[in-house]
Parts: C-alpha cells; structure tokens; sequence
C-alpha cells in the first residue's frame, strides 16, 4: 500500500478481520489477542509508522462468524474460549447475559484503533452500546456495521454509526453482484459526510471466500469497474 503508492489515493485503513480473538483477560477484562498477534500495540504502531490506520474486528454475539470469543458472555467476566466454541457454535450463536462493550473499546483505544468492524446481524440495542463505549473510549474511531443492517433501521444506523453493510456478503459473480449489491438504491437518500452506504468489498486479483480454494477473480475488468461506480453513486446520490 505505501511501495504501489495507494496510500496517497485513499487507500489507508488495514483491517483485521475475525480470528485474532483469544480470551477475555488483562488490566480491563478485555478481549486479549491470541498467539497469531503476540504485539498487538506494537503492530498498530508500525502501521501507524507507515502514514496508515489500523482496524480490527468484533461481534456482540458470544461467539465471532469463525467461533472466536466475542464481546458478550454468559459468564460475568467472561470465560468461552475458541476450543469451547467451535465444538459446538450454535449454543454461543446469541448475545450473552453479560456485556463487555466498554471494557473492548477503552483496549481498543489503548492500543490505537482507528476502526472497528462490528460483525453478525446487528441489532438497534447493541449498536448503541458500542456506538457510545467508542465515543467514552478517549480515541475517534471509525465505526463499521455489518452483516445486513437492516434497511428498516436506517434512521438508527445514521446516528450511530459512519457505515453499514447494505447486503450479504458478496462473491466473484456478476448474478450475485447484481442481485445482492446492486439493488440498493433505497438506501442512496441516507449517505453523507461521515456516514456511508457499505455494499461490501471490491473483488480484485485472487480471491477466496467461504470454502472455496484461492483463485483467479471470475469478474471482468470491466465488471469490476462498474462495481466500484455503483458503489460511488450509491453514497453520492441524495
């Protein structure tokens, strides 16, 4: 991003995604990260050294997409593991009795998060909490919604947060873009300064997505093109 030059062309944010989750603990009962990330504060600050931002990722659910320790627990301070888990998702695919949304933002903010990625069909009740843990936390960070915010809260998404999720989650087929993304228009009214229309990621270069293996991008070039001009008009038009 900075040797290609993209970082001067607004490409800027590095984001983890799920799976750096390893158990609740620390000075504040917060979210720790696993052995894949043994310097958590150290990488955001190398990345923050190259003129970049850092992202990172969570769920108010008990459990992440990928079975790794969310931001609530049905323990008070928590205990579920990543082994405990993903034995048997469904019984941790709810939001827990007890909230850690505070406790995840001031070390989110002590580490020097720029962004956060909230994950797994968002409610009104839990964005709010986060939305206000982020805003108590001492750092500005960009707050993301997803998956599938859906439309009949837009109002709240407005208020709450600076991007939500339009759709599913999308995949290297022009059907799937045009079914899943592009009907979107509805949502066009609601973007702003500070606050955008997300319809997901670009497909570029080589790709994976769910159970798939690596492979070459099934778009076009010139599907790509008119992907991202969607998206440019979907947060542009009011």
């Amino acid at each position: 991003m900075v040797s290609k030059g993209l970082r001067n062309h607004g490409w800027t944010y590095v984001n983890i995604d799920d799976t750096w989750q390893g158990v609740r603990g620390g000075k504040l009962n917060a979210l720790q990260p696993n052995e894949k990330f043994p310097e958590m504060k150290e990488m955001v600050d190398y990345i923050h050294g190259l003129g970049l931002k850092a992202g990172i990722y969570s769920t108010p659910y008990i459990s992440s997409y990928a079975a790794f320790v969310g931001g609530s627990s049905d323990y008070p301070n928590g205990g579920e593991t990543h082994d405990s888990i993903k034995i048997n998702k469904q019984p941790f695919m709810h939001i827990g009795k007890y909230r850690f949304e505070e406790n995840d933002a001031l070390q989110m903010a002590d580490w020097g998060f720029d962004y956060l990625k909230y994950d797994w069909r968002i409610d009104v009740n839990s964005t709010e909490r986060m939305s206000s843990a982020l805003i108590n936390s001492g750092r500005d960070m960009v707050f993301s919604i997803s998956n599938s915010a859906q439309f009949k809260n837009v109002e709240d998404w407005v208020k709450l947060t600076n991007l939500w999720r339009t759709g599913p989650d999308i995949r290297d087929s022009w059907n799937c873009l045009y079914l899943k993304a592009f009907e979107t228009e509805r949502w066009a009214p609601y973007a702003g300064p500070g606050y955008w229309n997300d319809t997901d990621m670009m497909i570029l270069g080589n790709v994976a997505m769910g159970p798939t293996k690596i492979h070459p991008s099934r778009l076009t070039p010139d599907e790509d093109f008119l992907t991202f001009c969607k998206s440019l008009i979907i947060n542009h038009l009011s």
